[in-house]
């Protein structure tokens, strides 16, 4: 894993050159007043209610927001079982992501946050059904069950994709192999 630097003493999060959305936003701000456009930042950041208390940033559309383009929501909690019952609340059940350097944290959100897709240090961007193997992606489910008529034990089955990056964002898939392998 690469040296993080903590660039904000508030926020204490770790930032990797390649994340525009962390590297050239909040997390380079020292002063509530700055105008993270001028910084030249390419995302758009917005505050929970916390940050915006904080760092006096735009807020967020809501919590449950998701975009579509290069703009997040950034938010504070107290604790790591504050941050589960936040995306439990206000997750997509999709796709979650935590950026951290410590490991027990990392291993204890990948263990209890319930998405289909829980990410540390990595883009949710990865969270594609080619990507994943799977061939092309016909559509993609946030339930539990799907399964019409007739279901044997496979069809009560749902997986949990779990990945652990160091950083890693979403680039152009010419030349690139994906490996898949079973975690025990």
């Amino acid at each position: 894993m690469p040296s993080a630097q903590c660039l904000h003493p508030h926020l204490q999060v770790p930032t990797y050159p390649n994340w525009d959305a962390l590297c050239c936003s909040v997390l380079t701000s020292t002063s509530p007043s700055a105008n993270v456009s001028q910084l030249g930042c390419r995302t758009q950041v917005y505050g929970g209610e916390r940050v915006v208390a904080m760092l006096g940033l735009p807020p967020a559309p809501s919590a449950r927001h998701e975009y579509s383009s290069k703009e997040v929501t950034l938010e504070v909690v107290g604790d790591m079982q504050e941050a589960i019952d936040h995306i439990h609340t206000n997750g997509s059940g999709h796709t979650e992501t935590i950026v951290t350097n410590d490991a027990a944290a990392a291993s204890a959100f990948l263990a209890n946050v319930d998405a289909a897709c829980v990410f540390h240090n990595a883009s949710t961007r990865f969270s594609d059904g080619f990507r994943f193997g799977l061939g092309a992606e016909v559509g993609i489910s946030t339930s539990r069950i799907h399964a019409r008529g007739p279901v044997g034990v496979e069809g009560l089955m749902t997986s949990k994709w779990v990945m652990r990056g160091t950083g890693q964002v979403v680039a152009k898939d010419q030349n690139i192999t994906y490996t898949h392998k079973v975690l025990q």
